[in-house]
């Protein structure tokens, strides 16, 4: 899938992440939720770096390196 916005893709993957954190949590890692979910996670990180998106990685980086503290995702 191709991202028009840096916003797009990054906040699908931090929802994504934090809904794995949560079901992992509360049913462990093996549980077939759990999995399926990091699925899900590994197919927007593959995207991020897919050549179509390479500019939003770039952007990200940028942003990480100003804000010191990660993938900034704004509001």
């Amino acid at each position: 899938m191709v991202y028009e916005t840096e916003r797009d893709l990054l906040k699908d993957i931090y929802i994504t992440r934090q809904a794995m954190v949560r079901v992992g949590k509360l049913h462990g890692l093996n549980h077939p939720e759990t999995l399926k979910i990091s699925r899900q996670l590994d197919d927007l990180l593959n995207d991020l770096y897919k050549p179509e998106n390479r500019h939003l990685l770039l952007l990200s980086d940028r942003r990480s390196q100003v804000a010191g503290n990660g993938v900034n995702i704004g509001k």
